[in-house]
């Protein structure tokens, strides 16, 4: 096995020192966001659907560059990627007949996706001295929900007047929901948060610079999947079950990430009759 080990070593280097093909490492820091919007029949949030804000996630994986040019390459990739979004909001009732009692309350929802995602990047790569150069890259992605979680936490304060007697309250809480990932028409069951279609699609784009074997790039990825199912609920006002059906979520996000490429000094050596080095 060892042996082995070294013998498809060997080869790849061979490999990647005659061709303008190289493979890498790439990891980085995601910070992404979801637009989440849900029907009038989804009554979570009174009829008010609170602000979904950025929240930190990462990726990490394998990647290939093909170069087909001198300044073109194509660059596929295999990534785990950790996405989401995250909300606040405060809702306040005070009594507006002056009896002195008030209650605040404030919630906060995090939903987190990890994905298989799969990147195709065409990429420029502009010359800006040896060994370096800028890059420009665009391509789709397509990513595979593996799973998720969806939290949801409170805090409520207030205040009462009992007679003469005031009693005040601090108080908070949370729950954990899994997110459930299938076909349409799936009924929410208890323990479950959201249910979602595992595949997600989109573009990416993005800027940066390498240097040697070494890439460095910020990006932003437009998804263009909606991938919330349609389901089924009880409503908590009249206990019928009802079907969704204007439902929508979709990811976006900014990406800052490093690649490392190995064989992409050599094969970016040797230029148009032999001489001269190319910078890939």
């Amino acid at each position: 096995m060892k042996k082995f080990l070294i013998t498809a070593t060997f080869a790849i280097a061979a490999i990647c020192v005659q061709a303008q093909f190289s493979i890498g490492f790439k990891g980085g820091f995601n910070l992404t966001n979801v637009s989440f919007e849900l029907d009038e029949a989804v009554h979570l949030y009174d009829g008010e659907m609170p602000e979904f804000r950025f929240t930190p996630g990462f990726q990490v994986g394998l990647v290939a560059d093909f170069g087909i040019s001198e300044s073109f390459s194509i660059q596929p990739g295999i990534l785990f990627s950790r996405q989401g979004g995250r909300a606040q909001w405060t809702d306040w009732e005070r009594d507006s007949w002056g009896s002195g009692n008030w209650e605040e309350w404030r919630y906060r929802q995090m939903i987190s996706l990890n994905y298989i995602q799969i990147p195709i990047n065409v990429q420029y790569k502009l010359p800006l001295g040896r060994n370096a150069s800028f890059i420009l890259q665009a391509g789709p992605y397509v990513g595979f929900a593996i799973g998720g979680k969806h939290i949801f936490e409170f805090e409520e304060k207030g205040r009462m007047l009992l007679g003469e007697t005031a009693r005040e309250w601090d108080r908070s809480g949370g729950e954990f929901m899994r997110i459930k990932f299938g076909s349409d028409n799936i009924s929410l069951e208890d323990g479950d948060g959201l249910i979602f279609r595992r595949l997600d699609f989109g573009v990416g784009f993005g800027l940066g610079a390498q240097v040697g074997s070494f890439q460095i790039r910020a990006g932003y990825n437009l998804g263009l999947r909606n991938f919330m199912n349609q389901f089924e609920f009880e409503d908590w006002d009249t206990g019928e079950i009802v079907t969704t059906s204007d439902n929508s979520i979709r990811n976006s996000g900014i990406t800052l990430s490093v690649t490392y490429l190995f064989g992409a000094n050599r094969a970016g050596r040797g230029g148009r009759g032999g001489s001269g080095r190319r910078v890939w």
